[in-house]
């Protein structure tokens, strides 16, 4: 049995999310370079003091469009598999496996049935 809980907390859209869209839809370069082109007149206004009231950051993050867990906030995460209690086999039936990896594409670190816990 699986279990997914969806807290009806609406999650704000994380910035590779926001770039995934705009590189779907074939517009990625032109959206990133609207975008830093606001939000560098937007701090230029701010160092000049020539905000107007109630202004805010251009950069606008919407509701994320897909269903979505948010884990930010985690320091552990632990997992728990179980085989069938009323057959023991010499061989798991199931091999859970995380794969941390960094924003450059390379794995940081591999958390399987073989590799050491670290405390």
């Amino acid at each position: 049995m699986n279990w997914l809980l969806d807290p009806k907390v609406p999650i704000k859209v994380t910035n590779f999310v926001r770039k995934y869209l705009k590189l779907q839809e074939g517009n990625l370069e032109e959206f990133e370079a609207e975008e830093l082109e606001k939000f560098r007149a937007y701090i230029e206004r701010l160092e000049n003091e020539d905000t107007e009231e109630n202004e805010v950051n251009p950069i606008v993050y919407e509701e994320m469009p897909f269903f979505t867990c948010d884990l930010g906030h985690l320091k552990r995460i632990s997992f728990a598999v179980a085989d069938d209690p009323f057959y023991k086999s010499l061989r798991s039936k199931y091999y859970p496996e995380a794969v941390i990896v960094n924003k450059a594409g390379k794995v940081l670190h591999t958390i399987n049935c073989t590799s050491k816990s670290e405390s």
